[in-house]
């Protein structure tokens, strides 16, 4: 880009120096002016004002600039991985993966912005005027991409995109009066054609400037990068990840890149190029151009991407910047400034750095490999499902307790179902057994009598193992057809006497000498502080206990659904194998977050849940545990050689000092961490 400046600008001193011995050469200026419009303009408007752009259109939460035809969308982000907790191997990899699947072209512009701690993305798209329809689908892809490397927090709508751009008119103050004076000196020096000359080139930008063509924007980039050397140099992994640390501490700038297709083309013939300067020329002046283009050529052949970048900033990075060109101009219009590069040179610029620590939302978990601290930021998670999977002994109780107490600080509240009864050690948590209080199980909570006799009835077979499922359904309508049933003793009554089935007389005596005890309590007392469901009063019937489990699990979703009761809970479920096989479970771990809830399984096995339900859930932790525990997670987390090697040695938490060892899996992220477990 430099070099194309120089040249503009040398080019206009010679005409100027020409126009001294023959003064119309000095109106040579406007077709110069003309043919390089796309740099020259912008050098002049930098004269005139540092912060100018072009007019740009924002509608509907999109951003026009009609003159280049390119359509922009912005998100606010926040990134799922961590480059100062990767190798440089690692991060390369997770780098040229990002770029690689962005599928990058001509038409697409790809930025990130960084202000402070708010990070950016925007997506913008050359488009035809009727080519809206292939936009949207083309920004979906797109966004997609994003979301499995960064947490889309928003997309900017009309009034953010107005706040970030500041855009203001261009106005003609005092401080354009030197125009006046200029036009008097060509006048003097150059005549007639002098001053038509700066007349002209005067007239054209204030009428831009009258028309509202040009604008000031309050963006806060002032530095362009004139070059991008790095893309000549064959820098390892290390360095460019230690070259992305160091630019983890600038606070303001942006980093604009696209495909380069001709990259590959262009390297190879400057190479021959080159080659043949250092056979037929000057050898030393052409000696260190072909070892630049022959580290473009092993750069691709390895495997990195063609792209062209650049790199605004609010002060000088670095010696290869310049303030010659208004920066938001280029922000709006970059294709004509940006630099030859490759994928890996993204490493340095890329904004994928720690956001967690400092959120009040955040909570410690533990150590890595390497000591370094591991916090979880719960806002930045997609939703609030957790899952702690473990064998017995391996301290899956113990780190879900230690989880609630940090969680219980951040204001987020948990309703336990607690098949032992362990959680009520944990300070500030009520416990609440069902042999002594217990909900309506009949109560239609928010939903139809058709679903709540089918949730009912595939509780009871499920639990019981009874494949009579139309029996009982028959049974629940004769039961709900007396009307109203006020609590559980009244249901069970209606049960027996309406059955035929003396199996199903039986497991409802049994349900009903369960709970024979326990006083009817009504879900608002339930929600209002942290509480302990426990079930240690019936544990010695499983069957029971996973019915009276699955009761509870549900009336608690459909209450909290149904109800805008405001806060943030986390549903908890211990030994969550007892219901895993319920086809419920499934529907409970797909988009509660607009709710404000979260649920979070805590097993030994995963029994019968689903893959996709697994994906769904962005919080995970595996403990460490015997072979055959290990090989049984191995496919459903695709762990490493590595990460098998780290679960496999395993101790049980009273052995390592009230740590456990684990694999902490955050979406894509996974870390090998020892877990930090509070005083029981």
């Amino acid at each position: 880009m430099d070099n194309r400046l120089n040249l503009i600008l040398a080019s206009m001193i010679a005409v100027h120096v020409v126009a001294l011995l023959y003064k119309p050469m000095i109106l040579a200026i406007l077709p110069l002016l003309a043919v390089t419009g796309g740099y020259s303009v912008p050098l002049l408007l930098g004269l005139f004002d540092g912060k100018a752009m072009p007019l740009a259109t924002i509608k509907n939460d999109y951003v026009y600039d009609v003159g280049s035809g390119v359509i922009n969308v912005f998100y606010s982000l926040e990134p799922l991985f961590n480059s100062s907790r990767m190798s440089g191997k690692g991060y390369a990899a997770l780098v040229t993966e990002f770029v690689q699947r962005l599928q990058l072209d001509d038409d697409v512009l790809v930025s990130f912005i960084v202000m402070g701690s708010k990070i950016m993305a925007r997506i913008g798209l050359k488009i035809a005027v009727d080519d809206m329809a292939i936009a949207r689908a083309r920004f979906l892809s797109i966004e997609r991409i994003l979301g499995e490397y960064f947490v889309i927090r928003k997309r900017l709508n009309n009034a953010d995109l107005r706040e970030f751009y500041g855009i203001r008119g261009i106005k003609l103050t005092v401080k354009h009066s030197p125009l006046i004076i200029v036009s008097f000196m060509y006048f003097i020096v150059y005549g007639i054609p002098g001053l038509l000359m700066i007349a002209s080139v005067a007239s054209f930008f204030i009428y831009g400037i009258y028309r509202g063509k040009w604008v000031s924007s309050d963006l806060p980039f002032n530095y362009v990068m004139r070059s991008n050397d790095n893309a000549f140099k064959d820098i390892d992994d290390d360095s460019l990840r230690a070259l992305s640390l160091a630019h983890n501490g600038i606070n303001s700038y942006c980093v604009i890149f696209q495909g380069n297709p001709d990259l590959q083309g262009k390297a190879r013939k400057m190479y021959h190029k080159a080659n043949e300067g250092n056979v037929v020329k000057e050898m030393g002046k052409y000696y260190f151009d072909a070892i630049k283009w022959r580290n473009v050529i092993n750069r691709i052949n390895s495997g990195e991407l063609p792209i062209r970048l650049l790199v605004l900033s609010a002060l000088p990075i670095g010696p290869g910047y310049t303030h010659r060109l208004p920066a938001p101009y280029l922000f709006a219009r970059p294709a004509e400034f940006m630099s030859d590069g490759l994928s890996r040179d993204l490493m340095i610029y890329l904004p994928f750095r720690a956001a967690e620590e400092s959120s009040g939302s955040s909570i410690r978990i533990g150590r890595d490999r390497q000591g370094n601290p591991i916090n979880v930021n719960m806002d930045l998670l997609p939703n609030m499902h957790g899952l702690i999977v473990g064998p017995t002994g391996m301290g899956k109780t113990w780190t879900m307790k230690t989880l609630l107490a940090r969680l219980m600080s951040r204001n987020i509240m948990p309703i336990v179902v607690d098949p032992h009864g362990e959680y009520a050690s944990v300070r500030g948590i009520r416990e609440i057994d069902v042999t002594k209080q217990m909900i309506n199980m009949f109560d239609l909570g928010g939903i139809t009598r058709t679903e709540r006799i089918s949730r009912i009835a595939e509780g009871i077979s499920l639990s019981f193992q009874v494949n009579a499922i139309d029996e009982i359904i028959e049974d629940l309508e004769l039961a709900y057809a007396g009307g109203e049933i006020k609590d559980n003793k009244d249901g069970i009554k209606r049960l027996m006497a309406v059955s035929q089935d003396a199996r199903l007389v039986n497991v409802y005596e049994r349900i009903g000498e369960a709970i024979e005890g326990s006083e009817s309590m009504r879900l608002d007392d339930l929600i209002s502080s942290p509480t302990s469901i426990t079930f240690k009063g019936v544990a010695a019937s499983p069957d029971v206990t996973r019915f009276l489990m699955l009761q509870w699990i549900d009336h608690i979703y459909g209450y909290i659904l149904s109800r805008n009761v405001g806060g943030r809970r986390l549903l908890v479920i211990d030994e969550a194998y007892y219901v895993l096989s319920n086809r419920l479970i499934e529907l409970y771990v797909r988009g509660t977050r607009k709710f404000g809830l979260g649920i979070f399984l805590i097993t030994q096995e995963l029994g019968d849940l689903s893959p996709e339900a697994v994906q769904n859930i962005p919080f995970n932790i595996l403990l460490a545990g015997p072979d055959p525990y290990v090989a049984s997670i191995a496919s459903i987390y695709n762990l490493s050689e590595e990460d098998i090697r780290w679960l496999t040695q395993a101790l049980p938490p009273q052995a390592l000092g009230g740590a456990a060892r684990a694999m902490l899996i955050r979406g894509p992220l996974k870390d090998h961490v020892m877990i930090e477990l509070e005083k029981n």
